[in-house]
């Protein structure tokens, strides 16, 4: 079953300002082990912001949709079968709670 998750941007943001302060002064390895990531244009916190996070922990970012695996945020368009879009919220509870938390329970409808 997929679940739509939504957050209002003020929501995501103190959360977002949460997740900065676990990540602190050194890096993680937690989305070592993860595919690919791409980062949705629409996403909240924004782009550039998520990415780095992402980066500081560990995982890989690519700019363009078609070599990722999971999509952080909302993605509206064509996207390859075995792309699974995500809330932005299974990064940032991820971080929080110091683990990889399964997709499954984070996954977007399209």
């Amino acid at each position: 079953m997929r679940i739509s998750v939504r957050l209002h941007p003020f929501a995501l943001h103190s959360i977002f300002l949460a997740v900065i302060g676990e990540i602190g002064e050194y890096r993680h390895d937690l989305f070592s082990s993860v595919p690919t990531i791409y980062v949705s244009p629409n996403s909240q916190p924004s782009c550039d912001k998520l990415s780095e996070v992402v980066q500081l922990c560990g995982g890989k970012v690519c700019k363009t949709l078609r070599p990722a695996k999971i999509c952080i945020g909302m993605f509206t368009g064509k996207r390859p079968p075995d792309l699974e879009c995500v809330s932005e919220k299974w990064l940032l509870d991820s971080i929080t709670q110091h683990k990889l938390l399964p997709l499954q329970n984070y996954l977007l409808l399209h």
